[in-house]
């Protein structure tokens, strides 16, 4: 439905360049925390959908969620993403699950790790709009606490300061609409 929702979008909007990096990067028990690797996996360009789509043939998710490190990668590699010119550069989060991958002293309280990694992601979501980057973020069949997602929708610097719940192909879609429009207008 992921798959779906995403061509659907990129087919809807061709004057719009996408492009499309997953984490964690690798799969695999010990591998679950990694990004960055052979990132972006789709780089931004016109008529994304077709690689896009040939990327989720051949690859499945996996792994854990990296939330605060994906995010720091983001931030630290915006020209090789982006570009040097960041006239309209904009990230759509999508995830569907807390970071497990970060503050670990934490495992036994779920709460406590997602406030303490909420700490985290504040300062890099900063960073990352400091830097000409506008964040939305979707959470997709999400669990866990709100905190994370939250702080980045918040400091996002975006129209849309609270992250867009979506829990089938439908929702998914009119989600991505959502920030299509909130693009188009910002433009």
């Amino acid at each position: 439905s992921v798959r779906n929702s995403i061509t659907a979008v990129i087919d809807q909007n061709p004057e719009i360049q996408f492009g499309m990096t997953v984490f964690p990067s690798k799969s695999g028990f010990f591998a679950g925390c990694t990004v960055g690797t052979d990132s972006p996996h789709v780089p931004i360009q016109e008529d994304a959908g077709g690689p896009i789509d040939d990327w989720f043939e051949d690859n499945n998710p996996a792994g854990a969620t990296p939330l605060k490190s994906a995010m720091e990668w983001m931030s630290e590699n915006v020209t090789q993403v982006w570009g040097s010119e960041l006239e309209a550069a904009y990230l759509v989060l999508l995830s569907d699950g807390e970071d497990k991958c970060t503050c670990s002293q934490y495992d036994d309280d779920p709460y406590e790790r997602a406030e303490c990694v909420a700490d985290k992601l504040e300062g890099i979501t900063q960073d990352l709009t400091a830097q000409g980057v506008g964040t939305f973020v979707i959470g997709y069949a999400y669990s866990g606490p709100d905190i994370e997602l939250d702080v980045i929708a918040e400091n996002g610097g975006t129209e849309i300061t609270e992250w867009i719940e979506a829990g089938s192909e439908a929702t998914l879609t009119a989600a991505f609409g959502q920030v299509i429009d909130d693009v188009k207008w910002c433009l």
